[in-house]
């Protein structure tokens, strides 16, 4: 078989696989985008906390992902028999430098599953459970970018963003990169840039700001909407004071 014809038969066969992935794909999202969260103790709740390797960092310009790691957090503790983790198979080869960077080898995802069948995995893993992300907007948009190149609509999901939220709660602090916040919280470093372990050390993180709310007086999910929604208030009307000064 040549390069070409091989090629086109995966191609090929990723098509015919693709249609019913997607129909199944679709309707768990719109099961999301119809779901509605009670109000309900942070500390009670089920999160799911995830992280992604990828390629690069442009999605748009043929970067892919790699892998989705994830654990869930249940009554204010990371359960650790409840763990997510998947490479995926990009179709392209995987940069030297990012090899080295997340220990991700050709080999190790030449046979992996392909994104919609991971990700329809992982649907089932996080069920109606809120999404929790350090940087969140970079793994969402690698997500979205692969759903929408399927004709899949994005995923309609409340979710929380470990670095927006340590920036609402340190008020400046020493920077708000993960290896900055597990430091200034303490957190040991285990294994940098795998989505499991990164997604296990994102967790710890979070259960430390649910104290830092707590103190705060933000106890429900309801009351965190809240709090987010006034400290985003308030830096837009400090922005906007600041550019009028000038």
């Amino acid at each position: 078989m040549t390069l070409f014809s091989a090629l086109f038969f995966r191609k090929k066969r990723d098509n015919t696989i693709d249609t019913g992935q997607r129909n199944l794909i679709h309707k768990k999202l719109l099961s999301l985008k119809n779901y509605r969260h009670e109000d309900q103790f942070l500390k009670k709740m089920r999160f799911i906390v995830f992280d992604t390797e990828t390629t690069g960092f442009h999605p748009y310009s043929g970067d892919e992902l790699l892998s989705i790691g994830a654990v869930a957090i249940e009554n204010g503790k990371i359960q650790d028999d409840h763990i997510f983790h998947s490479y995926i198979n990009p179709n392209r080869t995987i940069p030297g430098h990012i090899s080295e960077l997340t220990g991700i080898e050709n080999h190790h995802v030449e046979s992996a599953p392909s994104f919609l069948s991971v990700f329809s995995n992982f649907l089932d893993f996080k069920s109606h459970s809120p999404l929790i992300a350090h940087c969140a907007a970079f793994d969402f948009n690698f997500i979205n970018v692969k759903l929408k190149s399927h004709k899949i609509m994005k995923i309609p999901n409340k979710s929380l963003d470990t670095m927006k939220l340590a920036s609402h709660l340190l008020n400046g602090g020493d920077g708000f990169t993960l290896d900055d916040l597990l430091h200034q919280y303490g957190i040991p470093t285990t294994k940098r840039h795998h989505a499991l372990e990164d997604a296990r050390m994102t967790a710890k993180l979070f259960i430390h700001q649910m104290e830092q709310l707590e103190n705060e007086g933000v106890r429900t999910l309801f009351e965190l909407e809240k709090f987010i929604k006034y400290k985003n208030d308030l830096y837009q009307l400090n922005q906007a004071s600041f550019n009028s000064s000038f």
